[in-house]
């Protein structure tokens, strides 16, 4: 279970966890299972319209959100974000 991951490595790293439920908990939980989000994938997976700002948030917290920038089909860059 990912709360049970979550919880073993905010201890390992002194870091805040999230509400659960909250936006945060929801984006931490699947970033521990690898996934990668942009503005896009947040919003149609998670319904999270300020992206930027979770992550913010989650660093904030005491985790390592890295970005990066990732170039899309149509050749627009944007940032994508993961742990």
């Amino acid at each position: 279970m990912n709360h049970d991951r979550i919880m073993s490595a905010a201890k390992r790293r002194k870091a805040i966890i999230p509400a659960q439920g909250s936006q945060c908990h929801e984006l931490l939980s699947d970033m521990f299972d690898g996934k990668r989000f942009t503005v896009l994938t947040a919003l149609k997976d998670k319904r999270v319209f300020a992206l930027s700002q979770r992550c913010t948030d989650l660093r904030r917290y005491g985790w390592p959100v890295k970005s990066r920038w990732v170039k899309l089909k149509s050749g627009k860059r944007v940032k994508e974000y993961s742990l």
